[in-house]
């Protein structure tokens, strides 16, 4: 089966390549962005693959303001799309962590700190680091623009995600 001339999520399928991986073949593939990548055939039609990468981007960067809504009777909620656990905000380090910060860890491989933030069961890398104060600096401004509004939100309605 071709897949040329398909569209994909972002994607719209350009040229079957010669190139193969087992028994998939990999499509040249234009995102809207303009990017062009390379794609096995499988990940396009299974839905695994929808974009070179932006619309991840997108949709790391607007969290901090889809995350609560207002339905129709004024109710505020956190969106179905995702799922937060308060307690995974507000707990502190993992007893495995070792530069005493969470979310923050040095990678021995690369020789860096690296900082990351879990929220909606879904981890954000935030970068690589040379110095460690960065990578906590990155984690905080993370925590700030992604739990607070959690947060506040679950304070100011007596531990409920919602108002009645």
């Amino acid at each position: 089966m071709d897949l040329t001339g398909k569209t994909f999520g972002k994607l719209k399928v350009l040229e079957k390549t010669s190139k193969r991986y087992r028994y998939n073949y990999f499509y040249l593939c234009q995102c809207e962005c303009g990017k062009k990548i390379l794609v096995l055939d499988k990940s396009l039609t299974s839905g695994n693959t929808k974009s070179c990468g932006c619309l991840q981007k997108e949709k790391a960067s607007e969290i901090g303001t889809k995350n609560i809504e207002s339905n129709s009777n004024g109710i505020l909620t956190l969106n179905k799309n995702y799922n937060t656990n308060i307690s995974s905000i507000t707990n502190n380090k993992p007893k495995n962590n070792t530069t005493g910060i969470k979310g923050v860890y040095f990678n021995k491989a690369r020789n860096k700190y690296e900082a990351y933030i879990q929220i909606h069961n879904k981890r954000f890398f935030l970068g690589r680091f040379d110095n460690k104060n960065d990578a906590i600096f990155a984690r905080e401004e993370a925590e700030e623009k992604y739990f607070q509004p959690i947060i506040k939100l679950y304070n100011s309605n007596k531990g409920r995600l919602w108002i009645n």
